[in-house]
């Protein structure tokens, strides 16, 4: 929707405004692509590099500052710089990130928390379907995908073990459930989840309700389950994860729906983030101990925890 500048004086053109009408016209995405290019250069490439100091070794490091109270979900802040914030989703992106390296004869290793979030939507909510997916190895993405354009129902299991989905290909299918799947368990709506979508490929805001319909169909425990959340953030005004760890608004109160609704929409995001960042930190924990155990603490260096992904 249209959105003022702070001056009243004319419509905004800032990224929020110009990533939901990105499907309107083939100008918008360069616009983007243009900003996105301006970000990584003053916001990373430039000043990241002030932050350096030498380390003992004479190498020069970057030594962020980590806080682990800062955000209610409990995932880490960084400060100074800011690692945790360096985008990853787009070529220019991950091209920055190769800027990082290390030593001779020595190499960073990121490994992730496979699909938490959602594993961590199965477990709240007890959904046969999600847990079988889960406890056969599958892609819950491909099943979905499967599901809700219609493919043919055919997968088997490779030499290494991995399921193979021969009708899902990864960008016409497994992409839009991936995004669809994601943006179900936060309550998104179908014009917020077209924000999300590519563009050229013609989606538009029917399609996406469309997919959303199919994922609530298929997955109703999910929907069940962000009702009983409503319910205790109307209750209680708050909501808390599996590991007891509470969110509190006060937005629940307001005369305004919309507030209301963005109050809720909150609040239902903190049991899974928290939850999935309570299973993070354990996991980091059991791995520290595990290498330790093994006399491995002088050839592995835990560097960084980026949500569910630690590089070391």
């Amino acid at each position: 929707r249209k959105k003022m500048t702070p001056s009243g004086s004319r419509e905004s053109a800032d990224e929020e405004v110009l990533e939901a009408i990105k499907h309107d016209h083939e100008v918008i995405p360069v616009i983007l692509e243009f900003r996105e290019c301006q970000k990584l250069k003053g916001t990373y490439c430039e000043p990241i590099v002030k932050f350096a100091s030498r380390a003992g070794d004479g190498t020069w490091r970057l030594f962020g500052n980590f806080s682990h109270t800062r955000v209610p979900t409990g995932r880490f802040a960084m400060k100074e710089p800011n690692l945790l914030a360096i985008a990853a989703h787009s070529e220019r992106a991950r091209k920055l990130r190769k800027g990082f390296i290390t030593r001779k004869g020595w190499v960073i290793l990121t490994v992730d928390l496979s699909q938490i979030e959602m594993r961590i939507a199965a477990h709240r909510c007890n959904s046969p379907q999600l847990i079988s997916i889960y406890l056969n190895d599958e892609d819950v993405y491909s099943e979905f995908a499967i599901t809700a354009f219609h493919l043919d129902d055919y997968k088997f299991r490779n030499d290494s073990g991995k399921w193979i989905y021969p009708s899902v290909d990864k960008e016409e299918h497994r992409f839009p459930a991936k995004t669809c799947v994601l943006a179900s368990l936060y309550d998104v709506t179908a014009q917020g989840l077209l924000v999300q979508m590519p563009t050229g490929k013609g989606w538009n805001e029917l399609k996406c309700q469309d997919l959303l319909n199919a994922f609530y169909v298929k997955f109703p425990e999910v929907l069940e389950l962000r009702k009983v959340d409503h319910n205790r953030a109307r209750r209680y005004l708050m909501v808390w994860d599996m590991w007891g760890r509470i969110i509190h608004t006060s937005g629940m109160k307001s005369a305004l729906p919309y507030v209301i609704a963005e109050s809720l929409r909150s609040l239902g995001n903190h049991p899974y983030q928290g939850g999935a960042c309570g299973v993070f930190k354990l996991g980091m924990a059991q791995t520290h101990a595990l290498w330790e155990g093994c006399g491995l603490q002088d050839v592995i260096h835990p560097l960084l925890p980026i949500q569910d992904d630690p590089a070391t």
